[in-house]
């Protein structure tokens, strides 16, 4: 029997060996007894059968509970086996529990004590773990066994701790790992992620001895390569006590494969009739006063697409939900609506102040007693808030199914959009891992985005039930829109809030099922009040530190308890995972709020920041920590040119942050000067006769704006410039100064006769001539001579090549549109051609 209750993994094979089965000891034990022994501290284990047997005698006499610890010290053998687990000078053991069946969510919420390595002090922390085991159970997501095991595992002093992982939510490839230092001995950089690939070398001969920070790190990184060949998603626990790396935890993350989240959810291929209705009416018949009704109305002058809704606004029929009662128009209404599955919604009259986020809704509906149901305890539960029948309406719809579903957040005359998506249902943002994208409408094929692995979903099951559905790989880390679809939400978004002139969120439902009759992409709501506000802290922080997983009013109120006995520890966190009923509870968030901030205990969220969860924490002064936070990469440009007036109240409008001085007059000259100089190289430039134009009205705004600076009239110059027409010309006739020379006295008169009675030069002599020539680089008297005049007009960036052969050098010429750029580069002979390297 006692073979059975303690496990000593470190003893040699015989009887009792084979009873280390996952359902005798837990995953955690497992997880150690695969690793090399050289690796981990020596351990026991405490099976799940030695925790029922304590059960069963826990519940009886209290004589019977003083028994149960002799019994675990003499009768199961406890101290013989506490005798061969070397300790170290400060005789401490820590205890873990090891649950069968325990997932990475659930790490960290059943407890590991330190203790002092004597059989008593061992045996009073066993039973203290055992004795919270059961409420801890009790709040798990998933299924857990009743029992647990325990391991009892030599405790090494910590100068440095943490967490090594590739799980799939902090790693899209199973060679990308990460780790998190938990232990403050690394403060700078607490986080680090690398590569590693496959070794060839043998485990056995791997030791993990190191005394340096740097050495350590190189251990680390041993550790994941050796374990690649596993092909396995892994999360360590490690400890170094600056003499070796131990590794004191090993789980193995579950792999689940995923099907498309469009093909999940209850499809409705049925048509129906238009339904006739006698007390709920059309939205366009409906009265303004409705804040989703104004929502439908404004896509609607928006252009976008809307979905079709049918609202309950009748104050008669109202006042009977309040007493408890169905008239029969509207039983006959809901019967002609539930012909198809429907989901019923709450509205508020915009002129009340009662908090219009996330009102009450059903799920899926499929019968009128469900329907009816709602509506009574909805209308009660409004009206003992303080509000009228006349405050507040029914609205339905079919049931919408979406393959993703959005928040998207656009400024009035702002080019760029913030988009958060994730599979399923909208709620799903409240909470959960989603994607953000940022959407510059005027550059769609740059679109900025920040894709996560997205674990689980709300979904709907074949009943109509919201629900929490895993997404499984491939579909974690697939991007939840494609780019086409974020150019139209950001399109979509730009154009409300041009409309309604001010900020907008903006809630979406992406690719709808077509057999519910919506449009593929629906805009569904709006908010021009309460925005978000940028996160004031975010963390990268993943695998350290203690979370509690409050998903429920239970393990709220066990959190509570704990705080009561202050043994919360040190960099605890809440990580808010509400069960899908709670999803919507304002209530039940405020009081998490209440919680966090009475015990100074940040809350960590995953959800998006556009979300009405992340407003209600913020409204409720909770410190939120974003986990991974979407923070694009803004582009600088730097310029240092002169612009027109009105350029940056133009880019400001636009959303872009400006920095910009005012010139005195003494520094605006010049750059006047250099202006004109660029402008007439613009028009140089120009292909374009029409163009040309538009560069010479630039060209004359300059000008203009020199006579200006002055105090001069721009009549001045063109009085100037008529005064040397008349003696000097113009350049209307297109003549080109070939050469000049001297010419002896007498000869002068042959000179005279080289102008014609028209006044016209012979240009014969000058065919086969040239001119671009006269401008193009050359070498003259060991220079480089490089015109400032380009050559080639119609020859933009072409390149003009100057050989120096006697160096092994060719210089590279090539004219921009406003600079040249020369590039010296070396000649290397092959034998089929020469081989040019730009030189460093």
């Amino acid at each position: 029997m006692k073979d059975q209750l303690i496990i000593n993994p470190g003893a040699s094979k015989g009887k009792g060996y084979d009873d280390f089965k996952r359902e005798n000891v837990g995953d955690k034990a497992l997880g150690l007894k695969s690793l090399p022994s050289f690796w981990t501290p020596p351990f026991l284990v405490l099976t799940t059968q030695a925790h029922k047997l304590w059960k069963l005698d826990r519940n009886r006499d209290m004589l019977s509970q003083i028994l149960n610890v002799n019994q675990i010290k003499k009768e199961w053998g406890l101290i013989n086996h506490i005798s061969h687990l070397p300790s170290e000078k400060t005789s401490m053991f820590i205890v873990r529990s090891s649950a069968p069946g325990e997932t990475l969510l659930e790490r960290g919420q059943f407890e590991s004590k330190h203790c002092k390595g004597t059989p008593e002090e061992t045996i009073n922390t066993v039973i203290s773990i055992w004795e919270n085991t059961e409420k801890v159970i009790r709040t798990c997501e998933k299924p857990i066994n009743k029992e647990i095991a325990l391991v009892i595992q030599q405790y090494i002093t910590p100068l440095a701790s943490g967490h090594l992982s590739n799980e799939r939510r902090v790693s899209r490839r199973i060679t990308d790992w990460m780790c998190e230092f938990d232990h403050p001995y690394r403060k700078k950089k607490p986080i680090i992620r690398f590569k590693v690939k496959n070794t060839n070398n043998s485990i056995q001969d791997v030791s993990l001895l190191c005394k340096t920070d740097k050495e350590l790190y190189k251990k680390i990184q041993t550790v994941a390569s050796f374990s690649i060949r596993l092909k396995k998603r892994i999360h360590y626990e490690w400890v170094w006590d600056g003499k070796k790396l131990w590794i004191v935890q090993k789980d193995i993350e579950e792999d689940y494969i995923g099907s498309s989240p469009k093909n999940r959810g209850s499809a409705q291929t049925k048509k129906v009739k238009e339904p006739l209705l006698t007390v709920f009416v059309k939205e366009p018949n409906a009265s303004n006063v409705w804040r989703k009704i104004v929502n439908v109305r404004t896509f609607r002058k928006c252009g976008l697409p809307v979905a079709k809704l049918f609202v309950l606004e009748d104050s008669k029929t109202i006042k009977q939900l309040i007493k408890g009662k169905i008239t029969e128009n509207l039983r006959k209404d809901l019967t002609e609506l539930i012909r198809l599955p429907i989901v019923i919604r709450t509205d508020i009259k915009k002129s009340t102040d009662y908090q219009s986020l996330l009102l009450d809704r059903t799920d899926c509906v499929h019968n009128i007693d469900d329907a009816t149901n709602f509506m009574i305890k909805v209308a009660k539960k409004l009206q003992k808030s303080g509000l009228g029948p006349n405050d507040f309406c029914f609205i339905t719809h079919r049931f919408i199914h979406s393959r993703s579903s959005v928040y998207s957040l656009s400024w009035p005359n702002n080019k760029r959009v913030r988009i958060d998506s994730i599979w399923g249902l909208p709620d799903g943002l409240l909470y959960y891992s989603h994607d953000s994208y940022e959407v510059d409408t005027l550059k769609p094929h740059k679109i900025k985005r920040h894709i996560r692995c997205k674990t689980v979903f709300q979904d709907v099951d074949k009943e109509g039930k919201w629900l929490e559905r895993r997404s499984g790989r491939p579909w974690d880390w697939k991007a939840s829109l494609d780019p086409a679809e974020c150019l139209e939400i950001a399109r979509s978004s730009c154009k409300v809030s041009n409309y309604l002139k001010c900020p907008v969120q903006i809630m979406y439902f992406i690719d709808v099922d077509p057999s519910s009759g919506h449009p593929s992409l629906l805009p569904w709501y709006y908010l021009t009040e309460d925005l978000p506000p940028h996160p004031k802290e975010s963390t990268e922080m993943r695998l350290a530190g203690k979370r509690f997983i409050i998903s429920s009013e239970e393990s709220l109120s066990n959190l509570e308890e704990k705080l009561k006995q202050n043994s919360i520890p040190h960099k605890a966190s809440i990580w808010l995972r509400p069960k899908p009923e709670l999803l919507r509870e304002t209530g039940f968030i405020e009081k998490v709020a209440q919680v966090a901030n009475s015990n100074n205990l940040p809350v960590e969220l995953e959800g998006s920041i556009l979300s009405h969860g992340y407003y209600i924490l913020s409204r409720n002064n909770v410190k939120i920590k974003c986990i991974d936070v979407f923070e694009p990469k803004m582009v600088k440009h730097r310029f240092g040119k002169l612009v027109r007036d009105l350029i940056p109240v133009q880019i400001k409008s636009k959303g872009e942050a400006v920095k910009y001085y005012k010139l005195t007059k003494k520094q605006l000259f010049p750059l006047l000067k250099a202006k004109a100089i660029e402008e007439a190289l613009e028009l140089y430039w120009e292909p374009d006769s029409s163009n040309s134009f538009e560069e010479l009205a630039d060209l004359l705004e300059v000008i203009q704006s020199i006579c200006r600076l002055f105090g001069r009239e721009f009549e001045e110059v063109r009085s100037l410039a008529e005064i040397k027409r008349k003696e000097r010309g113009g350049f209307d006739e297109g003549y080109i100064l070939v050469e000049t020379r001297e010419v002896p006295l007498f000869e002068r008169t042959k000179q005279l006769n080289l102008l014609n009675m028209d006044g016209k030069m012979e240009l014969s002599e000058m065919s086969g001539l040239d001119t671009k020539k006269t401008r193009e680089p050359r070498i003259k008297n060991k220079n480089i001579i490089v015109p400032l005049i380009p050559p080639y007009p119609t020859k933009l960036n072409g390149e003009i090549i100057i050989p120096l052969p006697k160096f092994g050098l060719e210089t590279v010429i090539n004219y921009t549109p406003k600079e040249v750029i020369i590039n010296i580069r070396r000649i290397i002979e092959s034998d089929q051609r020469l081989i040019l390297d730009d030189m460093d």
